[in-house]
């Protein structure tokens, strides 16, 4: 059996968020390159991630199950790579101040895993923990997090590094307005980004997104106080000017 301790700059909460989401396990599971689906249920007693391991074209598909929860504090899985074999997690969440003591514990429990001395267990484990990453993406503003799924997606074992706390550089959204109102904290007019490619693929309304389009997305004052409006309407744009 292996253990590990770390402690991170966000409170339990925020991280059960994370740990809540299954379409994020590849960003905290080592190995984990893609996912395929999630569970509805999850993270609820039996509801499984399925997801894929490895490298491309060394790819495998397979499952990982909840075997034990308690919401904000611990979740228990039953982690499945065959031919590899089956291995017990337990993640346990301990508040330190405004941060968060992150403890994991993983051993084998079948497959070829459980024939090695359980010392040998932990040395393996740590040793897979210096992996290697088949690309490293540097910022996770829309272009960093677009180019890291695709890359995901293709196979790609993928590192997505970001200075500030939190990702999505002009597409990050905040509430220091109004707790109830979440505004864009510097901007909010993609008419491009509707129709690329490269984020239709990622197919993110699946996910919850929503495309919401303003009336005037776009105006410019004018100099007798009037405005010049950008309206989906090429006439009525024409004619606000």
């Amino acid at each position: 059996m292996t253990a590990t301790t770390r402690t991170v700059h966000a409170t339990p909460e925020q991280v059960w968020e994370v740990l809540a989401d299954g379409w994020l396990y590849p960003l905290w599971v080592v190995g984990a390159s893609r996912m395929r689906e999630v569970d509805d249920s999850w993270p609820a007693v039996g509801a499984k991630l399925h997801h894929s391991v490895g490298a491309w074209p060394l790819l495998l598909d397979d499952d990982t199950e909840v075997t034990d929860v308690t919401p904000g504090m611990s979740l228990t899985l039953r982690a499945r790579a065959w031919p590899m074999g089956e291995a017990a997690v337990h993640l346990r969440l301990t508040a330190v101040g405004t941060e968060t003591e992150v403890s994991i514990e993983e051993d084998a429990v079948s497959g070829p895993g459980v024939l090695a001395p359980r010392p040998l267990r932990g040395a393996e484990s740590d040793r897979d923990h210096g992996m290697t990453w088949d690309a490293v993406v540097v910022g996770a503003g829309p272009n960093g997090l677009v180019a890291a799924n695709h890359l995901a997606d293709a196979g790609w074992t993928v590192l997505l590094v970001e200075a500030q706390p939190d990702v999505g550089g002009a597409v990050r959204s905040d509430r220091e307005v109004h707790p109830e109102f979440v505004h864009d904290t510097f901007s909010s007019f993609y008419p491009l980004a509707a129709v690329s490619p490269a984020i239709l693929g990622l197919d993110l309304e699946r996910h919850g997104l929503v495309w919401r389009r303003a009336p005037a997305p776009l105006g410019h004052p004018l100099p007798d106080g009037d405005w010049a409006l950008l309206h989906p309407d090429r006439d009525r744009t024409a004619a606000s000017g």
